[in-house]
């Protein structure tokens, strides 16, 4: 007698706790629904996302060439002419050296030591 108290007992909690996990497991279908659906629309356009990431790394890849090839090119401009300037500017000032030389010495200057 004991044995079938305890096992009506026991059946009365399994069919509490069947009756309890019910809405459980409903949220949980209705939960993997929504997962499936956020899945679906990833899979759909995550190959254009894809497309779209590859297009901008090309993108940035010939831009960022480019910008070295331009500073690249502006670096041998800016050599080129700060050699051209250090040349003439030392052309003007052996000029000006003689020029005042020439001066000083047909005005019957002589230089100060």
């Amino acid at each position: 007698m004991m044995w079938e108290i305890a096992f009506v007992i026991f059946l009365l909690a399994l069919t509490a706790l069947a009756i309890l996990l019910i809405p459980v497991v409903l949220q949980l279908k209705e939960s993997l629904v929504k997962v499936n659906q956020t899945l679906d629309t990833v899979n759909k356009d995550l190959p254009e996302v894809l497309d779209n990431l590859k297009q901008v790394s090309s993108t940035l890849t010939t831009t960022s060439v480019k910008v070295e090839s331009a500073v690249s090119n502006l670096t041998k401009i800016e050599e080129t002419f700060n050699e051209q300037i250090k040349s003439r500017l030392t052309s003007i000032g052996s000029t000006l050296g003689t020029i005042i030389s020439l001066l000083n010495m047909f005005s019957g200057r002589k230089k100060r030591k």
